[in-house]
């Protein structure tokens, strides 16, 4: 709904037109890194809200995407894979009753948890940039 209320507004390719200069000559494996990080960095800061997330990452950088001439398909997997990936791990019931009891705590988790999402950005955003084009029969350009 949001990603169509952008495009039909023209909001979407006015945004495209904005940052264009400042992106036209970057890669799309730094546009799927950057994207990914961010992704999941947010979910890592707002635990719980992996859905809205989703909601916000892709339905407002699809058409900034398409604008700058890649296919969105492609260039937004790896951050829907660290979204994911995020969700199973974070957003379970079960990973917060160990904190209460005291044997761990908050900050614990900060070293390991920022570790395992630089590998799954780094892997996710590898795989999708070299293997996605080939295994979907997608160009990575529009």
């Amino acid at each position: 709904m949001m990603g169509t209320v952008l495009s039909a507004n023209g909001i979407s390719t006015w945004l495209g037109d904005s940052i264009l200069p400042f992106v036209s000559d970057t890669s799309p494996l730094v546009i799927m890194i950057v994207l990914a990080a961010l992704a999941g960095v947010f979910v890592n800061i707002t635990v719980g809200t992996t859905y809205a997330a989703i909601a916000i990452f892709i339905t407002c950088t699809a058409p900034v995407i398409e604008v700058l001439g890649y296919n969105p398909s492609i260039v937004l997997m790896p951050t829907i894979i660290i979204l994911s990936f995020m969700m199973c791990f974070y957003a379970l019931p079960t990973v917060y009753p160990n904190f209460n009891y005291g044997y761990y705590k908050a900050g614990d988790a900060v070293l390991p948890g920022a570790l395992t999402t630089a590998a799954g950005v780094v892997i996710a955003c590898l795989v999708c940039y070299f293997l996605a084009p080939a295994l979907w029969g997608a160009s990575l350009y529009i």
